[in-house]
């Protein structure tokens, strides 16, 4: 989502160089790395593979999405942000049961006694977004991912009010690249 930016100071850095952004699954992305068709990937809560060199770029805050008629509006202007215990009962758009991100929040809902009710299950941000905003639940997503939809009102995010001490939910992105392949 802030890929841009980035893509813009390569090109600049490296005239004549080609990229080809695409989105798909993390099994997916892994497989062309390894078999030579892409050069690098960007994948969150990336699984170590002996074959694989993940470099940690940055940690994503997660964030509590929701439509702007929704009864947490109230409340995170109140508080500053959202309690897990808050979202018992929630109707809940959730990331597809495959994907590490969905386990990871299972981790961080189990961890807090939270039990949501799951509408719907993507394996995409974009269509999590979308479901949200159409009223099917709300979401926990990294927060970069909402920033264009909360500057236009479409979506309002809050982060989670933690206990003192209690590491916060983040998305930890990685960028990938085939072990011992040198890079241009």
């Amino acid at each position: 989502h802030d890929l841009t930016q980035h893509v813009d100071r390569f090109r600049e850095r490296v005239p004549g160089a080609s990229v080809d952004l695409k989105y798909m699954h993390p099994d997916e992305i892994c497989e062309r790395v390894l078999s030579d068709r892409f050069d690098l990937g960007l994948i969150s809560f990336v699984s170590p593979r002996r074959e694989l060199t993940a470099i940690l770029w940055k940690h994503q805050p997660m964030v509590v999405t929701f439509p702007p008629t929704h009864r947490f509006v109230a409340l995170a202007r109140g508080r500053g942000g959202v309690r897990p215990a808050d979202l018992s009962r929630e109707r809940f758009v959730a990331f597809d049961r495959e994907l590490p991100v969905r386990r990871e929040i299972d981790r961080f809902l189990r961890r807090h006694g939270v039990d949501v009710s799951i509408t719907a299950e993507f394996d995409n941000i974009e269509t999590i977004k979308q479901a949200v905003d159409e009223e099917a639940g709300i979401a926990i997503l990294p927060e970069p991912t909402v920033r264009r939809e909360v500057r236009r009102e479409t979506l309002v995010q809050a982060p989670f009010i933690l206990p003192t001490g209690e590491t916060p939910l983040a998305r930890p992105l990685s960028i990938v690249h085939r072990r011992n392949r040198r890079l241009n």
